[in-house]
């Protein structure tokens, strides 16, 4: 009885923390910009014929989770950078990459805020509406014109998108 007692607390504490970790992370997630979600793959794939990539060109995913639209640009671009603050989904895509050889993609573990975009062609977005209108200044500042950004679910307060799929939606800058 008293194994069984035991065994009960201890299955309990670790679904409590469980619990308590995951409330946290979504809590942190939504201060500092949006919550893992991860994008189907038919949404990358729309994603990326919207923006019509060029060989030529620098793409940049601004909270990149498990990689897979960052991955998924190298195959149409010169190179493409994932910026991820989670240490465990930029060591997922860091995995990817590595498994599946490819050269021609970085990840970085920061905050987008200390990342200079300048010499991105095409910015990519999944981020919550409360940042959109900071996060549209950075842009503007420092992009140049004819740049291309591709959001996913929200939009910019104010600013026209140019195109929209669903709820995925293109600006030029």
């Amino acid at each position: 009885m008293i194994i069984l007692f035991w065994a009960a607390t201890i299955i309990f504490t670790i679904v409590y923390a469980g619990i308590l970790f995951y409330l946290l992370y979504a809590l942190y997630a939504m201060i500092s910009g949006a919550p893992f979600v991860p994008t189907s793959h038919e949404k990358v794939k729309k994603m990326i014929d919207m923006v019509d990539l060029k060989e030529h060109e620098r793409f940049i995913d601004l909270g990149s989770g498990d990689g897979r639209l960052v991955l998924a640009a190298t195959q149409h671009c010169k190179h493409a950078t994932g910026v991820e603050i989670s240490p465990l989904l930029y060591w997922t895509s860091r995995t990817q990459q590595l498994r599946k050889h490819i050269k021609n993609a970085t990840f970085i573990r920061d905050t987008l805020w200390n990342i200079d975009l300048a010499s991105y062609d095409v910015v990519s977005i999944y981020f919550i509406p409360h940042w959109m209108k900071k996060l549209e200044k950075k842009i503007k500042q420092e992009m140049k014109p004819g740049s291309r950004i591709i959001s996913h679910a929200f939009t910019f307060p104010g600013w026209r998108y140019q195109k929209k799929d669903d709820t995925i939606y293109m600006y030029y800058v």
